[in-house]
């Protein structure tokens, strides 16, 4: 007796690997959203934990830290007696400080911290500041251009509410939504 060996043809397998691969690319793009919303989440927690530091160290001392720019460099010391390590965003660069005075000198007596979150859509934009400039006279203003400055250190680098963000606070970008997360006091 013969016993007859039958394979796949290759039709077969070329309609078994088209399907593979359709149902990866399907994968790959739900997960690329996940990935979004969990680094827009870290985002709100860091801002959050920077937030409840700054609050911590204006109990010990009557006033806030003084900067602007990058959170990292502005509220260096804040690390590690209020908060463990200055968190960066998900994707490698500083948040967006500004410490505030009234009428440009004085004691520090407010805030303005931001980051740019990637989903327009986020629902924490529900809960931010939304403003452009500071009630409490902060120089500083969150236009989500890298280009922008604050007017106090106009001409000395670029700042901006986080990287690759396209609108100010609170307003329009080209898409027509916001993507400036940001918190003052």
């Amino acid at each position: 007796m013969k016993t007859l060996k039958r394979g796949f043809t290759l039709i077969e397998l070329l309609v078994v690997i088209a399907i593979i691969g359709l149902l990866s690319s399907i994968v790959m793009v739900s997960l690329s959203s996940v990935r979004v919303k969990a680094r827009d989440t870290k985002r709100v927690s860091d801002i959050r934990s920077l937030q409840l530091a700054l609050e911590m160290y204006y109990d010990t001392n009557r006033a806030y830290l003084s900067g602007t720019g990058n959170a990292g460099t502005a509220l260096a010391s804040l690390a590690p007696a209020y908060i463990q390590s200055i968190p960066k965003d998900p994707l490698g660069s500083d948040y967006a400080y500004v410490g505030c005075t009234t009428g440009g000198v004085g004691s520090v007596i407010g805030y303005h911290l931001g980051a740019s979150l990637e989903d327009v859509g986020n629902i924490a934009f529900g809960g931010d500041s939304d403003s452009d400039k500071d009630s409490v006279n902060c120089s500083g203003d969150f236009r989500g251009l890298n280009t922008d400055v604050p007017s106090s250190t106009a001409g000395s680098g670029t700042w901006a509410c986080g990287a690759g963000s396209s609108a100010a606070a609170g307003t329009a970008g080209p898409n027509g939504t916001e993507k400036c997360y940001d918190i003052k006091r």
